[in-house]
């Protein structure tokens, strides 16, 4: 991330933002190419760190001293609802269930069954957080077990 990869000014107010809201002390990841799983932990990290990064560009942009460039301006306006949030979250645990997938296929020898249980514990987890009357509105009573 190159916003805070700029300057250590950022990094150091994300930690005292971080020790503020009672947050762990965490950095911020980058993607990369070669790692595949990556994408995961960094959408995490985000997440966790959401109260901290809200806090922190809202001082910016409000700060005239700092002079914050457009960028940090659209961030405050384009994750201000929980929208953003909430399909950050749902994006982040359907690349968790993948990741989970692709270790399957690291291993020396893939056992078609052990990627088979992977395959369905993934997706089962996906439709009781997703798909359950709980969090449909009208309910899927009937979704219980995908396989």
């Amino acid at each position: 991330m190159t916003f805070f990869s700029s300057g250590g000014l950022r990094k150091q107010i994300s930690k005292q933002l971080q020790d503020e809201l009672g947050l762990d002390k965490m950095c911020m990841l980058k993607f990369h190419a070669v790692q595949w799983l990556s994408k995961s932990a960094v959408l995490t990290r985000i997440i966790k760190n959401y109260p901290a990064l809200r806090v922190m560009w809202e001082r910016e942009v409000s700060d005239k001293n700092l002079n914050a460039d457009h960028t940090v301006s659209e961030l405050v306006h384009d994750t201000e609802n929980h929208k953003f949030l909430g399909s950050l979250t749902s994006v982040c645990d359907v690349l968790y269930s993948q990741a989970e997938i692709n270790k399957e296929f690291q291993h020396e020898v893939v056992y078609f069954k052990t990627l088979m249980d992977t395959i369905h514990y993934g997706i089962n987890e996906l439709v009781q957080t997703y798909l359950t009357s709980d969090f449909t509105p009208g309910g899927h009573d009937d979704v219980k077990d995908v396989y």
